[in-house]
């Protein structure tokens, strides 16, 4: 009995699909490794808040930012995929911000975000 592919499986070659989640992606990058800058077209919007979905594969830690508003957050990748979403209430607007990606060169992953025009309560 051979496995099977699930097509809905996380992977690191696809940006994950904010779309599912009522999100509009602005910007993704696919089958990466190391570290890579994307600029965020329009920038950041104070108030908004901003979804970034990250899968990743290989073992390590994987540290995403958005600059220049000094956020950051950092997820543990294994040998199999893992999906990761953090969303973030922006504090401040700049138009020219970009997501920086960073992880071991032996590492792939791929990422999209976008603004979440129904975030979950930041209360």
């Amino acid at each position: 009995m051979s496995a099977r592919h699930d097509p809905r499986a996380a992977t690191a070659s696809e940006a994950p699909d904010l779309r599912a989640l009522g999100i509009r992606p602005v910007v993704s990058g696919t089958s990466a490794a190391g570290r890579s800058e994307y600029p965020i077209p329009g920038g950041i919007i104070k108030g908004k808040t901003f979804a970034i979905a990250v899968h990743c594969q290989g073992s390590g830690k994987l540290t995403v930012s958005v600059e220049p508003a000094h956020i950051s957050f950092t997820t543990v990748c294994e040998k199999a995929v893992v999906p990761d979403l953090n969303e973030i209430l922006i504090s401040r607007r700049d138009d020219r911000a970009s997501i920086k990606v960073t992880s071991p060169q032996a590492q792939k992953w791929a990422f999209a975000a976008g603004w979440d025009a129904d975030p979950p309560d930041h209360g």
